[in-house]
C-alpha cells in the first residue's frame, strides 16, 4: 500500500482559526450597515425629491438613487473585499456628511445618533477587516 502524506503547509494554523467569527461579525455588521445607508438615501431621496420644488425633483431623485446605488454596490463589493469597500464606503458617507454641513450647517444635528452609529459600525469594520487582511497575506491567501 502506498503512504499517503498530506498537504504541507507553511504554518500549523488553519485561517479560519486565525480569523474567527469576532473578525467576521464586525465585518458582516459594517456590510449590513452599508445597505442601510443605501436604503436610507433611496428612500429620503424620494422624500426629499417629491416634497421639493417641481424643477429640481428629478434631479434630487435622480442624485440620490446614484447614492443609493454607489453604496449597494459597496455592500456587495464587501463580501469580497471588505476592507476596501467598508473604507471606500466611511469616506464617502462621511465626505456626505461634510457636503451637507457646508450648504446647511444645522444639518450636522439631524440624525446625529443614526449617524454616530453608522460611523462606529464602518469604523469597526474596517479596524477588523484590515486585521482580516493582514492575517490572509502573512499566510499567503491574499
Amino acid at each position: 500500500m502506498e503512504k499517503q502524506t498530506p498537504p504541507e503547509q507553511d504554518t500549523i494554523f488553519d485561517e479560519a482559526e486565525l480569523l474567527g467569527d469576532g473578525y467576521d461579525k464586525h465585518v458582516r455588521r459594517a456590510r449590513n450597515t452599508i445597505f442601510v445607508v443605501a436604503s436610507v438615501q433611496f428612500v429620503f431621496g424620494l422624500v426629499l425629491g417629491f416634497s421639493g420644488p417641481e424643477e429640481s425633483k428629478w434631479i434630487s431623485i435622480g442624485i440620490m438613487s446614484i447614492v443609493a446605488g454607489i453604496f449597494a454596490g459597496l455592500g456587495f463589493w464587501a463580501s469580497k473585499k471588505p476592507y476596501q469597500a467598508i473604507l471606500i464606503a466611511l469616506i464617502l458617507f462621511c465626505g456626505l456628511i461634510l457636503l451637507d454641513v457646508i450648504f446647511d450647517p444645522a444639518s450636522i444635528f439631524k440624525g446625529i445618533i443614526l449617524k454616530i452609529f453608522i460611523i462606529v459600525y464602518l469604523i469597526m469594520g474596517v479596524n477588523n477587516a484590515r486585521q482580516t487582511l493582514r492575517i490572509k497575506q502573512a499566510l499567503g491567501k491574499e
